[in-house]
């Protein structure tokens, strides 16, 4: 682990501001929440709803949109962060095996005719675990989301077969649960 991956891990785990760099942080934290939420809740057009965090490390930004009266849903690659933020918030976060993120790149790279990258996979295997957590519920509604990244540059890595398959592994059985997600009747 580098010197600057274990002072940001440090930084994002502890909730206790020790020293210079971590008040600072704490502080800058503080300010840039409420920040954040006006920006989602300007473009939402509410004050509250459902809301998917992807990429949401610690669970603050979750934390304070739940506090806001926001419904969160985070999805985070990190397990570490992940049992932190159980642990301090008590969040649900959508946990999203590597196979099933490039499972879901490739049939969203199908889908739409261009190339994603593996964020916008794992990104979209939340919505599709939402979606159909609404089916079981017999919920309507809708889920929306941005794709996070272009895929070209992930053409000699994630989109790569050969690559994939030495590094992350066989994404077969991930893309039969995956497509099984997509053939879903809507309610």
């Amino acid at each position: 682990m580098s010197g600057y991956d274990r002072i940001n891990r440090r930084l994002k785990l502890g909730d206790s501001p020790e020293g210079l760099t971590d008040r600072l942080y704490y502080r800058v934290r503080t300010l840039m929440l409420p920040k954040k939420a006006k920006i989602v809740e300007s473009h939402a057009y509410r004050k509250e709803g459902s809301l998917l965090n992807y990429g949401a490390k610690t669970g603050f930004f979750s934390h304070h949109m739940e506090r806001r009266g926001w419904k969160v849903t985070s999805v985070e690659k990190s397990h570490e962060e992940r049992l932190f933020s159980l642990e301090m918030f008590h969040h649900r976060m959508i946990e999203v095996p590597d196979t099933d993120s490039v499972a879901a790149m490739r049939s969203l790279t199908a889908l739409l005719g261009r190339k994603v990258g593996p964020s916008t996979g794992t990104n979209f295997v939340g919505m599709l675990t939402l979606a159909q957590e609404m089916r079981q519920q017999q919920q309507q509604g809708s889920i929306l989301s941005l794709l996070c990244d272009a895929g070209e540059r992930y053409l000699p890595t994630y989109h790569d077969p050969a690559w994939v398959e030495s590094r992350i592994g066989d994404c077969s059985a991930a893309q039969q649960r995956l497509q099984t997600l997509l053939d879903a009747p809507t309610v």
